[in-house]
């Protein structure tokens, strides 16, 4: 039998070497995966676990510097800081009374506010309207009562408690208070078209007070909603001196009270507010949270620290507020850059609301300054300085500007307006809707003689007085 050939050394070699060469790089990839894999990880848990480590430590010194600023910033402390009224006097829950008696008594569409499209407040309501909001009123009685006494309760609190639903809370008391409003605000067309002094009094000072009623609400929507209500009353208040003559002392009433409302600190309210409420809801994320967990700690940091800036802002003088506020959008980083792309818009609309709110009720104080003037001397003021101090302790100054507040005569009447870049004729300023810019205001006073003006033929009711 032959002899198996013996294997040739080299060649068994070079096998070997063929077959290791072909499993070289494979093993070289995977162990290059491997490794890269691992570094990433390492570092990607590593930066996740440095990140999360330097965001608690700046969350501390933000703390630390809000507590130092502000030591009632925590939301425990600052609402146990606000100021309550008396239980009888609280316009908040009156507020409450007037919806509960409303909705409790709604059975037909006779109790809803008349259709009405708005003329110039010198110009009255069709008596077709004025029949639908006196049916309005009859079926809100008891309602329309209780809101009439918000005439002697210029103070309102609400008890707020904390949760993930607690602006959704603030927007329905919100809701509640345009709907008294819009009750007074028809009480008071009524006063005026059969010129009851005594009701049309009331009615003004119970609208200014059921925008009080949303009091020191540390939400922007709260002091949004409490902006949006007194400008509601500002133009009822306009509208009522364009249509009847009022008496000199419910005018300085009236007057003193516009007067200390324009000056509360809203915005400041709202900032307030706002900075514990938004450190709450980004400690309690959840996957709405537009933060990853390891980057909470910094967002809030960078939160409460934009909250003091912006907190810091609402106290300077009210010309002075908007210029502070806009310059908070400028980003240094990425977190802070989306921490503003969050909260600036709301600020934003909401220091623009509150100085126009300033603006439109310093107006208003002096345009009453002015009708009082006028009833006792016969003729309006020359300008703004003659009435001082008689009927004003100083002329007070444009909200917008700084400037003080600039006054107009035409042969309609006379015109209080702020407003950067707003200057014009006088007439100009009666036309409606409103020529002048979103960031202004105007309150109008209108000759005797342009008062009470009838509607036009097409909306009057036929055999109606003119």
């Amino acid at each position: 039998m032959p002899e198996s050939p013996t294997p040739d050394p080299d060649e068994l070699n070079t096998s070997e070497i063929k077959r290791s060469s072909r499993w070289r790089w494979p093993k070289r990839l995977v162990l290059s995966v491997s490794i890269a894999l691992i570094v990433y990880f390492t570092w990607y848990y590593g930066n996740r676990e440095w990140t999360k480590r330097q965001g608690e430590r700046a969350l501390a010194v933000a703390r630390a510097e809000a507590e130092r600023d502000d030591p009632d910033w925590t939301w425990e402390r600052l609402n146990a800081a606000r100021p309550r009224p008396p239980a009888d006097k609280n316009s908040a829950d009156t507020i409450r009374r007037v919806r509960d008696l409303q909705r409790a008594t709604r059975t037909g569409p006779e109790q809803k506010a008349p259709d009405v499209t708005w003329r110039a407040p010198n110009v009255r309501v069709p008596n077709d309207a004025i029949s639908s909001a006196e049916l309005y009123l009859a079926w809100s009685n008891d309602a329309l009562t209780v809101a009439r006494s918000l005439k002697d309760r210029p103070t309102g609190f609400r008890e707020v408690q904390l949760s993930p639903d607690v602006l959704m809370q603030a927007g329905s008391t919100g809701a509640d208070t345009h709907a008294v409003a819009e009750l007074l605000r028809w009480d008071a067309v009524i006063a005026a078209n059969s010129n009851d002094a005594d009701r049309l009094t009331t009615a003004l000072r119970a609208l200014l007070n059921a925008s009080r009623s949303v009091g020191d609400d540390p939400f922007m929507i709260s002091q949004l909603q409490r902006f949006s209500v007194r400008n509601f009353a500002a133009g009822s208040v306009e509208r009522a001196l364009a249509q009847v003559t009022a008496r000199e002392p419910d005018l300085a009433a009236l007057q003193t009270a516009w007067a200390a409302d324009a000056e509360e600190p809203l915005l400041l309210y709202a900032l307030r507010g706002e900075r514990p409420l938004s450190d709450y809801l980004l400690q309690n994320s959840d996957a709405s949270n537009p933060f990853k967990p390891h980057e909470i700690a910094r967002a809030r940091s960078v939160g409460l620290r934009w909250w003091g800036r912006a907190i810091t802002a609402a106290k300077l003088p009210t010309h002075r507020q908007l210029e502070a506020i806009r310059a908070l959008r400028a980003p240094s980083d990425e977190i802070t850059e989306r921490v503003s792309e969050v909260l600036f818009p709301s600020v934003q609309i909401t220091a623009e609301g509150s100085v126009r709110g300033v603006a439109v009720a310093r107006a208003l104080v002096v345009g009453i300054a002015c009708e009082r003037f006028r009833i006792k001397n016969n003729r309006w003021p020359n300008d703004l300085s003659e009435l001082v101090p008689a009927f004003l302790s100083a002329v007070p100054s444009d909200a917008f500007t700084g400037e003080p507040m600039r006054f107009a005569k035409s042969n309609t009447g006379v015109v209080i307006y702020s407003g950067s870049g707003t200057a014009g004729d006088a007439a100009s300023w009666f036309a409606e809707p409103s020529p002048a810019p979103r960031m202004s205001a105007r309150f109008r006073l209108w000759n005797p003689d342009q008062r009470r003006q009838a509607p036009p033929p097409a909306e009057q009711d036929p055999g109606a007085d003119p």
